[in-house]
């Protein structure tokens, strides 16, 4: 039997999410108790979304990451697996637990999070030693300021990926505890390709309130494409020659939007790996990263790939792809889960 050979490598951050859904507001003092509506336990963190939705929408992919030698760990390979994806790369460490975020969502789908790195703060060039980077035409590297470890080998790291002709993408998916953002970005800037990130992340990124200065600052500091996702109004792509591509957001009503940017990386990436075009890639993406929060979970409501191309079509008109997807969507993907457009 011929090897499959995987197409995507998504590496960085995995963790077991548990999601308190139904949160009023924000506790205002210690002793405070919350009610909430729901509680889920799910796979999560930024590298393990975008794989677990190339994996739903037919994709090869393989994911490099660490998890502990726990239950949680167990739990995160099954979902992983249930997936599709290829755990390879899975790297399971007996020193450190599992990564794990505990996430209150408020009514409306907006959220906070506490998290506990556990072994992705020992992710490290160690587990990326036995890659074949000339494997993998598309790398995300998603959750950075989660793996520090691995930190000072990314410059070197990218630029092997560079000269394997990778096409790199980067989303920091979190909070830069530190405090340095850019600071940190700035030693690999040049490589990447594509850098995906919501408002707050890009104003904390370049300390610029107005879109098109953010994307000009990054892009004089080498990055090729930003991608400025924005939730309720849509996305915008700042591509390298200067072009500036707005797209409406594909409405939902949003019961969580974790993971939605993780899925956004992810569908975007599927689009240009099947030769799309900007526009098309961002009308996919959104679309996924939408309907992924129609329902409480960070991939929960991901689509299968024909799913996603119809509704797509739907609500954005012509889409001009000719890609035809060879594989079913996953069970527990399908039905009629979403909304009627």
């Amino acid at each position: 039997m011929k090897q499959r050979v995987p197409k995507f490598l998504c590496l960085g951050l995995i963790m077991r999410d548990i999601l308190i859904s139904g949160v009023p507001e924000l506790p205002t003092h210690w002793e405070q108790t919350l009610v909430g509506k729901a509680v889920r336990s799910d796979t999560g963190g930024g590298a393990a979304n975008s794989a677990r939705t190339l994996g739903r929408l037919g994709a090869q992919v393989s994911l490099s990451g660490r998890i502990g030698k726990d239950s949680f760990a167990a739990q995160v390979k099954r979902d992983l697996e249930a997936d599709a994806v290829d755990l390879s790369f899975l790297k399971e460490d007996a020193d450190n637990p599992s990564g794990v975020a505990v996430a209150l969502i408020r009514q409306d789908g907006k959220r906070c999070f506490t998290t506990v790195r556990g072994a992705n703060q020992a992710y490290c060039e160690e587990d990326l030693a036995s890659i074949c980077w000339e494997a993998f035409p598309f790398v995300l590297v998603n959750g950075f300021f989660q793996f520090p470890a691995l930190e000072p080998e990314l410059p070197r790291l990218m630029e092997q990926m560079k000269a394997a002709g990778c096409c790199i993408a980067f989303d920091t998916a979190s909070w830069d505890p530190s405090g340095r953002w850019f600071e940190r970005i700035r030693p690999f800037a040049r490589f990447l390709d594509y850098l995906f990130a919501n408002g707050a992340q890009l104003y904390q990124l370049t300390k610029k309130e107005n879109l098109q200065e953010a994307s000009s600052f990054l892009q004089e500091e080498g990055v090729g494409a930003v991608v400025a996702k924005l939730g309720a109004q849509g996305s915008v792509t700042f591509c390298r020659d200067g072009g500036q591509i707005s797209v409406p957001a594909f409405p939902v009503k949003a019961a969580d939007t974790s993971g939605a940017g993780d899925s956004f990386d992810a569908a975007y990436l599927f689009g240009k790996a099947n030769g799309w075009l900007e526009r098309e890639c961002a009308q996919f993406a959104n679309t996924v990263a939408g309907l992924n929060c129609t329902r409480i979970g960070a991939t929960a409501g991901v689509p299968g790939l024909d799913t996603a191309l119809r509704l797509c079509r739907n609500h954005y008109g012509t889409f001009t792809e000719n890609h035809k997807s060879e594989r079913k969507e996953i069970s527990h993907a399908a039905g009629n889960i979403y909304p009627a457009l």
